[in-house]
């Protein structure tokens, strides 16, 4: 049993390290959508039997995250869990591109993403507002918001936009006062 576990475990990760090295332009294809769900039974059958997990290297993958963080996270959120699947993200760019937007589009997590460049969100927005099938589940698209971010200010940001209480993933990378906005932030 472990040795076809271990055996379809690697056919999956060959599998999306060839969709990802395609550079595949759509990550709402039927086909990544598939096969990270097997990847998720593949990872939660691994822990039903107790076996060995894979490394972080090992299930690693970008399918809109731009070093990996797609499969790192995947990987995360299927052994722990998760507790209502909703995610911040501050310097998201468009949306399009970064650590929550696989999450948003093909796992149904409700987010709100803020970024500093007004037409990068504008990207975003219009991005999101053209499928509605990557936020079906959730009713909303996620909120894409133009605000340049500081420690004095997230607080209110956050809440103004409804996202307070329990969150699943902070994604946070400002280029240098990360640590002053984290500990800043309350309201998550």
């Amino acid at each position: 049993m472990k040795q076809l576990l271990k055996r379809r475990t690697q056919q999956l990760f060959d599998l999306l390290a060839g969709r990802v090295a395609q550079q595949l332009a759509d990550p709402l294809s039927k086909a990544d959508r598939v096969a990270q769900i097997q990847l998720v039974l593949q990872y939660q059958a691994l822990l039903q039997n107790q076996a060995p997990l894979p490394s972080f290297a090992d299930v690693e993958f970008s399918a809109t995250s731009q070093n990996g963080e797609d499969g790192i996270l995947l990987f995360l959120f299927t052994v722990i869990g998760t507790t209502n699947k909703r995610v911040v993200e501050i310097c998201a760019g468009d949306g399009i591109e970064c650590n929550a937007a696989n999450l948003i589009l093909n796992h149904g997590w409700e987010g709100l993403l803020f970024d500093g460049k007004e037409t990068a969100v504008k990207r975003g927005q219009t991005f999101y507002q053209q499928r509605t099938n990557a936020w079906r589940l959730r009713r909303l698209p996620p909120k894409l918001v133009h605000a340049w971010i500081e420690p004095a200010t997230i607080n209110d940001l956050v809440a103004q936009h409804g996202m307070t209480g329990s969150i699943d993933l902070l994604s946070l990378d400002m280029d240098g006062v990360d640590y002053w906005v984290w500990q800043a932030l309350e309201v998550v």
